[in-house]
């Protein structure tokens, strides 16, 4: 039962890591890099192209540059340090939560907001400071307000008074990000056509085929936890199997009595099956709580530095590890009535314990 539970919660975890990251955390649609050095006077003629399109209903310049952290002889991490240019709207565009909460943090000046999964491998978290460096081996430090969920790539969301004043240098937007109505892909590639003539923009990203590729690599995990399932459920039914069997063999002479005292086959075989039953239904509930701790364990065994599984055990997936091992239970009590209306009682009772 625990295993079979397992299965499933590392597949939900799996399909559902893609989904959380690019619809719940990261909500913005596009992405539009903006070439280096260039000013916001410059941006000009971008935004000109940019609000020519009715769909777009909200944007957010943003500066996004990448350092080094590192954690003496244990791991080194590429960093994205994001500094928007206003932090008012910011939740339209990244939700910056805990796992499990609803309230959202707020960038302010007094320090930064940094992913879970950077926190936990850098050994820091709030009050403490994250220090980083640069190609040049230039260090900055950084004060941490809080941590945000996150589960794919390092973050550092910072203010702009607060970079500004880490980095000593000034904001310059290199990256606009985009939120529009639901287009089609037609769409896409028109604006991006129209907007890659811009001198200013180097490059335009849809999140929607971030989101595809990123689902497709999940997706060839899908058969190792299939396989898994698979095997968690022959194993179930195996041991079963075997106690049951064991159960009527012990018990034979004792079966045979019940049945010469004129007990229906039907009956003899209830005799055993209410004990099976009972040991079953104690068994699945044992293997929710297992389950869960399980799935927890493995998760954290397979994900790599870049990334974070989200545990998600979905309430289907109770009822399907439920109903795979009662049918289990069903299938082993099947076989071994038909294997108790073939017994020889007078054998049995001859036979020497």
């Amino acid at each position: 039962m625990a295993l079979i539970l397992t299965g499933f919660a590392i597949s939900n975890s799996i399909s559902g890591l893609a989904e959380t990251q690019f619809s719940k955390v990261m909500r913005y649609d596009a992405v539009v890099a903006l070439q280096p050095n260039r000013t916001r006077s410059d941006l000009l003629s971008y935004e000109e192209i940019r609000e020519e399109y009715q769909e777009i209903s909200s944007h957010l310049f943003t500066l996004q540059e990448t350092y080094k952290a590192e954690r003496t002889g244990i791991t080194t991490q590429d960093v994205t340090i994001f500094v928007p240019e206003a932090t008012d709207n910011v939740s339209a565009f990244v939700r910056l939560k805990e796992r499990d909460a609803t309230a959202l943090h707020r960038i302010d000046n007094d320090g930064a907001i940094i992913s879970e999964k950077l926190a936990d491998l850098m050994a820091v978290g709030p009050g403490d400071e994250l220090v980083i460096r640069n190609e040049e081996e230039m260090t900055y430090r950084i004060p941490i307000d809080t941590v945000t969920e996150n589960y794919t790539g390092h973050y550092v969301y910072l203010s702009r008074n607060l970079y500004e004043s880490v980095f000593a240098a000034s904001f310059t937007p290199n990256t606009d990000l985009l939120v529009f109505e639901e287009t089609d892909g037609e769409w896409e590639e028109a604006f991006a056509e129209r907007v890659m003539d811009n001198d200013n923009v180097a490059l335009v990203t849809f999140m929607s085929v971030i989101h595809e590729a990123f689902r497709d690599t999940l997706e060839s995990l899908d058969v190792i936890t299939l396989v898994l399932i698979i095997s968690a459920a022959a194993l179930a039914f195996v041991v079963l199997y075997n106690l049951t069997n064991i159960n009527v063999s012990e018990r034979i002479r004792e079966l045979s009595t019940i049945k010469v005292l004129g007990f229906y086959d039907m009956e003899v075989s209830l005799y055993v099956y209410r004990e099976t039953f009972i040991l079953t239904l104690f068994g699945i509930l044992v293997g929710f709580g297992l389950g869960n701790i399980l799935a927890t364990v493995l998760l954290k065994m397979v994900e790599v530095d870049f990334m974070l599984f989200p545990i998600a055990i979905y309430p289907i997936s109770y009822v399907y590890s439920t109903v795979l091992t009662l049918l289990f239970s069903a299938i082993v009590m099947v076989i071994m009535h038909l294997k108790l209306k073939k017994v020889n009682m007078i054998e049995a009772l001859k036979s020497v314990e």
